[in-house]
């Protein structure tokens, strides 16, 4: 016999090793009566095969509840594991997102330089558009100034003719 063929260890441990008969007659013999210390022999043996058994269902309790703890701890170290590849993952695509973020981020810093330069270039423009209008404004103050003188001139120069004329 063995303990796939009896599922229950007291059961098993009884008809094995602790069979009542047999124990009964070896105490019998030994002692040489029914009765030890007042009590029967059949009751004693009845009490140890009885102890034996609960201690044989306790550790086969223990044992399942061991087995039983084994497995949590098991399914516990899959669920670490598994979380513990669910946060790498998330690190991975936060990773992912910041790298990401910096490529943009350059960019802008890249297209704020163009426009600086850009606005630069304008400012620039604008200061040589500034000094071609004052130029301009200059230069027409000086043209009107040589129209006025010429034109001062040219009516001197006809009242000069004027005289030669005769009618």
């Amino acid at each position: 016999m063995n303990r796939e063929e009896h599922p229950d260890l007291a059961q098993w441990l009884e008809a094995e090793f602790f069979r009542k008969e047999s124990l009964t007659a070896k105490f019998k013999d030994y002692y040489g009566t029914g009765e030890i210390r007042g009590l029967k022999v059949e009751d004693i043996v009845n009490q140890i095969v009885e102890r034996f058994g609960l201690s044989a269902r306790d550790q086969l309790n223990a044992t399942t509840d061991i087995a039983s703890a084994i497995e949590s701890i098991r399914q516990m170290g899959l669920d670490v594991r598994r979380s513990t590849d669910e946060q790498r993952h998330g690190s991975v695509l936060i990773m992912n997102s910041i790298t990401e973020v910096s490529g943009l981020i350059s960019h802008i810093a890249e297209a704020t330089q163009d426009q600086t330069k850009s606005a630069e270039n304008i400012h620039h423009a604008l200061e040589v558009f500034r000094e071609v209008t004052s130029d301009t404004n200059v230069s027409v103050e000086a043209i009107n100034q040589m129209v006025a003188m010429l034109s001062e001139r040219a009516a001197k120069l006809e009242s000069e003719i004027g005289r030669f004329r005769t009618e």
